[in-house]
Formats: C-alpha cells, structure tokens, sequence
C-alpha cells in the first residue's frame, strides 16, 4: 500500500510505502499548520519501523541522513509561534545498509539534531553526514527555577575562591555544587565552611580532605532543604571518591564524585590500577536504588579517538550501561576531563553547558535533572519597629500600669507584673509583626557592580565561543581575572564596613561567624535544669571568695612567721 501527500501549503511532498523511506524534497522549517507535524510524525513512526516514543527520548533511524541548515528568512528564526515545536527536518538522501558505513567505538563527535532555539543548536555552514546508527537526541529544556540543578567544577583550590563560587550559584539557582581538587585539610573545613556560609546563606557543606599530601580533596555544597546522608565507600588507591545520597522527596538522587590524580612522581598508580578499580566501584553503585550520578575529574582524554586508555574506560563504563553527557573541552589544553555519567535508563540529565568564566584551568559543568525541585522552605519572623518610639509615653504606660497592678509584695508575683505590663506597654507601642520570609540563597554583599561586572564576562565568552581566536581567549582570561578581583574585593569592603558600624555586641558574633567559632561556642552552652544551674553559680562565687581570702592570708601568715623566727 503507498500513499502520496502533497502538503502545499509548505511547499514539502511526502511520497513514502512499505519499500520506500520518506523523503522531504524542500528541507525547510515547519509551518504553524500542527496537520503537518503530525502527518510527519505519522508517516514516519510507520515507515521506519519504530516504537511510539515521545519527543524526549532516543530514535535510532538505520539510514544515511543529510542535515540541512534552516533558511535564514524562515519564520521560526524570529518566533516560537511560527514553529511551535521546535523542529529541524532531516532529509534522506538514499537507502544505505548497515554494512556499507563501519561504525567507530566512540561517536561523541558526532553533532546532535537539537532543538533549534538550544545554546547547543547545530552551527554548521555546509551539510553534515551522520552514519548509519547515529543516536539523535531531541533535548528538551527545562525550568531552572523547578527542576533540580547541579554544577561540576574542578576547583584547585577553594581558597580565595568563594565569591566565584557564589558568583555561579546564583545566576545557575544550583542547588548541588560538586568540587574537586578543593585542596581542604581537616584544619581548613572550619575556617571554610564558615567563609561560605557568612558569603551566600542556604547551603551545608561536606568536604572529603586528602589526608597524606597536599592537593587533591573533594566537596559536596547541597541546599538546605535537601536531606544528606553519607555512605560507607572504601578507600582506594587510585582516586579519590565521595559517595552521598541526597532525598529530595520520594525521589532519591545517588552521587559518588570521583578525582583521579594524573601519574606523577608522587602518585604512581598506573591505568590499569584504576580501571580495576572503577570497575570494582561501579559493581557496587550501580545496582544501588535511586538516580545515579557519577561526575569528577578523571583525567583522561575521552575526546582522543587515539587514545587508548580513554577507549578501554569508555569500553569499562560502556559495560555498565552507562552514558558520559558531556560534549566539548572542559580543560584550558582542550580536552574533555570532567565528565558526568548516568545509567542509560534513567534519561535524567539535559540543559548541559560549560562554563568558562570560572577562575581555574578547568570549566564547570552545569546541567538539569528532569526531577521537581524541593519546595522552598518558609521562615516565619516576628519583630517591633522601636525606632519611632515616644520613649515618655511609654515610660508613663509602665509606671500606670505597675501602680494599678501591684497588689503583692511576694518577688515571684512581682516579677510576673513586671514581664506583664513590660508586655503590655510594647504591644500598645511597638506591636509585635509577623513576616515570612522564603528561605533562599542569599548574598547579601553580590551587587549590581557585581551584576554587569558577570554580564561582561559572559560577553568575552561567547565572543572566544563563536571566533576561537587566541585574542579573544586572552581576552576572556584577562576579563576573568579583573572579575575575580571585583569580586574579592567588594566583598571584603561589605564585611569591613559590617565591622566598623558594629556594636560591640555585634562585633563578637561577625567575628565569630567569619571566624567559625559559632559551633564551638554553642557547644559549651549548660543544658541542666534552673535550680541546678543556680546552685552550681552560686558554688561557684562561693569557691571564688574562698580561693581570694586563702591567697590572701597565706603571705600575711608566713610574713609573721618570719618575724618570730628573726626574734
């Protein structure tokens, strides 16, 4: 059975059988007539011999395609509505068995057809032959502000890195920030737990120090309205790993963070080492429940066709049904080394980019997980407006009301007058307000400076992008830096001016904070009943007086003691 359709009003003729493939003539956008689309999807849904599958997932199409760029004059170039989802049409050129292209172990070079308002769409001049085979991703976007965010980043150092850290936080609205080579040790964690928190508010930190040389390290930053939980994970030789559950809901997310040290004179474990490794790893997180995510720094050059430790990790990770999301240099030599894996399953990641804006050799990794967002926590906080206080008529409402009160002479009742009409009188004055507050990251000190001062960055970045000239890189790395000293220092001028319009009371806590002697002081806070700690303050002042005479008396007694004896 063979059907012809003419679908004149754009232009395309469909002619497609049993026998035949379909063929587009004219490789155009897609009208606003939706009767297309689904003539398109239907003929084709039949004709290759596929499932029915939603636009989201994978096609596998055994044939040699022809991707053809969109005309510029086209509609769907200057509005969503002339092209409402979003289509590239792909036309096939001829049939092409599956013996007549071999096909390579490794296709990631390979561009994807998109969605063609995508940062990732396909910017090609000429038309680009895919092989047999080829994997087409539809990606779909998501809502950063409902859908889960995470960011990859290898760091080399957190020190003096915060603010860059805040800096990609926001804009990003992550809500789990993974670090590799943080460079923490045990007696860092305090002083840089309290450095973050005192620079955006929202976000408990986990950190994974390397204990026997400098370098290396890992950490975990995780909004607060996430459930963290950590997981029994074996030491091993070869990398570094950080194993967390995160519940986020019903739903359950399974990160492990890798660092694998390049081979060097002080880590000398060849590939071998750490693919066993890995492999014995993967057999233990890869049959744990939830969505796994496995992101780090490996060091190897998974973009290298020729080499061969990437291809036989490739072949490793392959084994385990697992995919590598990330597509294009992570690191300032131009090689892909951050990467980020999922079970072929799940399907959960999209809106990948890589930033090159962050102060260090290697480019964070940002993406989407097709999973609701936590709902944001609600803080409810109650305060008086004193500053317009009439300080006489609320002096006159106390003095009123403790005269006409006063019936008893007893402390206990005394003292409940006292709380009562002090009470009383600031209600009449200054009544308490209830205000709620969402509980977000905040950084009090990140301005607008700040603000145009990124928008700048990202300007030089998408100029590097697009040209790939070594001017513009220098430019960017020139850009950067400035940035990354705008940032120091407006925030070292916030906490400064902080602590120069403190009170003395204030000042305490601002140092305390800065410093992360919070936790510390609030560990020694007593926790015994009233009567018990006013027995033991006043043993206390009763020690002290005795301890005072006893050091009196005792030079007075051996003074006179001295006197007898000379006589």
């Amino acid at each position: 059975m063979s059907v012809n359709c003419e679908l004149k009003s754009s232009g395309i003729t469909l002619c497609y059988n049993r026998s035949k493939l379909l063929l587009l003539k004219d490789t155009v956008a897609l009208s606003t007539s939706k009767t297309i689309y689904n003539e398109i999807k239907h003929s084709s849904k039949h004709l290759l011999r596929n499932k029915p599958t939603r636009r989201k997932e994978t096609h596998y199409i055994s044939t040699q395609l022809t991707i053809r760029d969109i005309p510029e004059n086209t509609n769907c170039n200057k509005t969503r509505s002339s092209n409402p989802m979003n289509l590239v049409y792909i036309q096939i050129s001829k049939e092409t068995s599956s013996g007549d292209i071999k096909l390579r172990s490794k296709i990631s070079k390979i561009p994807s057809i998109v969605n063609i308002f995508s940062r990732d769409r396909i910017q090609s001049k000429s038309d680009i032959r895919i092989p047999t085979r080829t994997r087409i991703k539809y990606q779909s976007s998501y809502n950063l502000r409902q859908c889960l965010n995470l960011s990859l980043w290898n760091a080399r150092s957190m020190d003096g890195k915060v603010g860059a850290l805040c800096s990609s936080i926001l804009p990003h609205h992550t809500d789990v920030f993974m670090i590799s080579e943080s460079w923490m040790t045990n007696e860092k964690v305090a002083f840089a737990d309290a450095h973050l928190a005192s620079s955006i508010s929202g976000f408990t930190s986990h950190h994974a120090p390397r204990a026997n040389r400098r370098g290396g390290g890992l950490a975990l930053l995780v909004r607060s309205n996430l459930k963290v939980s950590k997981n029994k994970c074996s030491s091993y030789q070869s990398m570094e790993v950080m194993d967390y559950n995160i519940r986020n809901g019903n739903e359950l997310l399974h990160i492990v963070l890798i660092y694998r040290p390049p081979y060097s004179p002080k880590h000398k474990v060849p590939i071998s080492c750490y693919l066993s490794e890995f492999g014995t790893l993967m057999e233990t997180v890869c049959t744990s429940p939830g969505r796994l995510i496995i992101a780090g720094d490996i060091n190897l050059h998974v973009d290298n066709d020729q080499c061969t430790e990437a291809i036989q990790f490739i072949d490793l990770f392959t084994s385990f049904d697992l995919v590598q999301y990330v597509e294009g240099p992570t690191h300032s030599k131009g090689h892909t080394l951050d990467l980020v894996l999922t079970r072929a399953e799940d399907r959960c990641v999209c809106n990948f980019s890589i930033d090159h804006t962050m102060p260090s050799d290697h480019a964070a990794v940002h993406f989407t997980l097709s999973t609701q967002r936590p709902p944001t926590t609600k803080v409810t906080k109650q305060h008086r407006v004193l500053t317009n206080l009439d300080i006489d008529s609320f002096r006159d409402t106390i003095r009123n009301s403790m005269a006409v009160n006063r019936s008893s002479d007893d402390v206990n009742d005394l003292a409940t007058l006292y709380n009562t009409s002090l009470r009383s009188a600031l209600d009449k004055h200054a009544p308490c307000k209830t205000k709620v507050l969402v509980d977000k990251p905040r950084s009090e000190w990140f301005n607008n400076e700040l603000i145009e001062g990124r928008r700048e960055l990202r300007r030089t970045e998408r100029q590097w992008i697009r040209s790939k000239l070594e001017i513009h890189r220098q430019i960017l790395i020139d850009t950067r830096s400035a940035y990354s000293r705008q940032l120091n220092d407006v925030k070292s001028c916030f906490h400064r001016t902080k602590i120069e319009e403190a009170s003395t009371k204030e000042l305490f806590a601002i140092v305390d904070n800065l410093s992360g002697n919070k936790r510390a002081l609030a560990s020694v806070l007593p926790d015994q009943d009233h009567s018990t700690l006013l027995d033991i303050f006043a043993d206390f002042f009763s020690q002290k007086i005795e301890a005072i005479r006893s050091d009196l008396m005792t030079p007075c007694e051996v003074i006179c003691l001295s006197m007898r004896t000379v006589h």
